[in-house]
């Protein structure tokens, strides 16, 4: 998971909004780890949950987009709502644990 999270010196809470790029597609550890096996690791993401901020930190809202696997399309879940996702969803400020398949 992504730290969204801190509190500051001052015993603050807040949210760390910064963008964080993530591949949706194709995330490659083979050219980063000495891995030798003929296993591949190569990861396509499936899923994304989001927190919308409220305004602090004690409060938002979480959605998640997900997709069954990667030649299906990615939903929106939205509490009780599902709706078909588009690229404006994926928000790279907002994304707090992807996983990755």
């Amino acid at each position: 998971h992504l730290k969204r999270f801190s509190i500051t010196p001052a015993g603050q809470n807040v949210t760390n909004r910064h963008s964080v790029l993530f591949p949706r597609e194709l995330l490659d550890f083979d050219a980063l780890s000495n891995h030798t096996e003929t296993t591949s690791m190569v990861y396509d993401l499936v899923s994304v949950i989001q927190h919308i901020p409220s305004g602090s930190c004690s409060g938002g809202h979480y959605i998640t987009l997900a997709r069954k696997d990667v030649h299906r399309p990615w939903n929106r879940f939205d509490d009780s709502a599902v709706h078909a996702a588009e690229d404006r969803d994926f928000c790279q400020k907002g994304a707090y644990v992807l996983i990755y398949k």
